[in-house]
């Protein structure tokens, strides 16, 4: 399972098919092949919170039970006449404080059928809808077991705007008990206007993750349309790979030269590894999706991987197998761009012994940013630039000598000493004779 936490419309398009553009953290979407409708269509059951807190309004002003209203319709409209879809309600009838009565609130509103005669019922259901009670989601994924009928592809659309108040059963082990029943359901969650609820957050990804669902969050009830829409489309339709015929090698060394941005066709088998090699420049992002048909059972796991030119890690992704349900692994280079240039690798690895048949896949890689640039160099200062001189250069005032200054005016130095030791002579002599003079005369 992959989770998918996020928050913008455009990143809301993950629950599509792989075919359906998917954008995530400002990187550029791969082009990927469209989804076509084939075979039987799966039946989908949508699971809606009624509790008393879908009072709240968003951040237009509408309560979020009517944004369930519109979200709700418009799924219904979206579906083809014969895909099987119905609604299941919790909290949505006692409005009291006893718990056991409050933690038993759930009921099917609209038993599944064919949605070209269910619809006007699903979307009468709704309108008579008022926020009431508990959040009983444990209980009713229990009794959601009930709902399907004994074949075919079943999937579970969960809205919640906060984490189960009951806890018995704890909806993750509910989810997890599904499973061991033999029911092949896949659960995807939307957590509507969580306003940073961590708990509720945990609790929704873990029902998702124990059925190989999808979790994601609405802020408001335009992106709980699109959250529903997105859900039934990948719930009702089948995926076929429509990309350019490959065959990946099967080491590093091998691999097989792709271009970004074309979709590929290859597929896998049990124990097998396919590698691609494509050139990316460093300061660029890497975006690579990996769709599966659903098309046979594999158990565990699909791993996809993105590797640096000195075969290093950058992003990995995997997946649990569900059969007859098409599911797109990503990988990324993240928010920090390439630190390298030269060539990429991208490896395709089925970890399992037990493949019913090769596993078809589309793979495409898209590159997107601007290669990083050198440093420019500093421009030299006129200090390093000046042309050399013939011209000497001036001494500074204070290393200057006296002996230079009279050689600049063309009398030798030596002349000068010479007369300053005779001066100095001169003196001391007259002054030697005055002394004479002046001594007293004895008789």
């Amino acid at each position: 399972m992959r989770q998918r936490i996020h928050r913008t419309p455009a990143a809301l398009a993950a629950l599509l098919l792989a075919g359906l553009t998917a954008l995530a953290g400002g990187a550029a979407a791969p082009a990927q092949a469209s989804p076509t409708a084939s075979g039987e269509a799966g039946s989908l059951l949508v699971i809606l919170d009624v509790s008393g807190s879908m009072a709240r309004t968003d951040g237009s002003g509408t309560t979020l039970m009517q944004g369930a209203r519109q979200a709700v319709a418009a799924l219904v409209d979206g579906v083809p006449d014969e895909t099987p879809v119905g609604l299941r309600l919790y909290g949505s009838d006692y409005p009291g404080n006893n718990e056991r009565q409050g933690c038993t609130d759930t009921r099917v509103a609209v038993p599944i059928a064919e949605a070209g005669t269910n619809g006007a019922k699903i979307t009468a259901a709704m309108r008579g809808l008022k926020p009431t009670g508990f959040t009983p989601i444990g209980a009713a994924l229990t009794a959601a077991a009930d709902d399907f009928g004994p074949e075919g592809e079943r999937t579970i659309v969960l809205v919640s705007d906060g984490e189960d108040t009951c806890g018995n059963p704890e909806p993750c082990r509910a989810a997890r008990q599904l499973q061991r029943q033999g029911i092949d359901v896949r659960i995807d969650t939307v957590g509507l206007f969580l306003e940073g609820n961590r708990a509720a957050r945990r609790q929704l990804s873990c029902i998702a993750d124990a059925t190989g669902g999808t979790f994601v969050t609405a802020d408001d009830a335009a992106e709980l349309t699109t959250e529903l829409t997105a859900a039934s489309t990948r719930a009702v339709r089948r995926y076929e790979t429509a990309g350019t015929p490959i065959e990946g090698g099967t080491a590093q060394t091998t691999a097989v030269d792709i271009e970004p941005g074309t979709t590929y066709t290859d597929d896998i088998t049990g124990g097998e590894a396919r590698w691609y090699r494509f050139e990316a420049e460093e300061g660029q992002e890497v975006t690579v999706a990996l769709t599966e048909d659903g098309s046979a059972s594999y158990g565990c796991c699909l791993k996809l991987r993105l590797l640096g030119p000195d075969a290093n890690q950058i992003h990995f992704d995997n997946a649990f197998n569900r059969t007859g349900i098409a599911q797109t692994l990503n990988v990324r280079s993240g928010r920090s761009p390439l630190r390298d240039s030269g060539a990429h690798y991208v490896s395709v690895e089925l970890d399992a012994d037990d493949v019913d048949g090769a596993i078809p896949f589309d793979l495409v890689v898209e590159v997107t940013g601007e290669p990083a640039t050198e440093e420019p160099a500093e421009e030299p200062t006129e200090e390093t630039t000046a042309e050399p001189t013939d011209e000497p250069t001036a001494e500074p005032a204070a290393e200057r000598t006296d002996a230079a200054d009279a050689s600049d005016s063309g009398v030798p130095g030596w002349l000068y000493a010479v007369i300053g030791v005779l001066a100095v002579a001169v003196l001391g002599l007259g002054v030697a004779v005055v002394v004479l003079l002046r001594r007293p005369r004895t008789g």
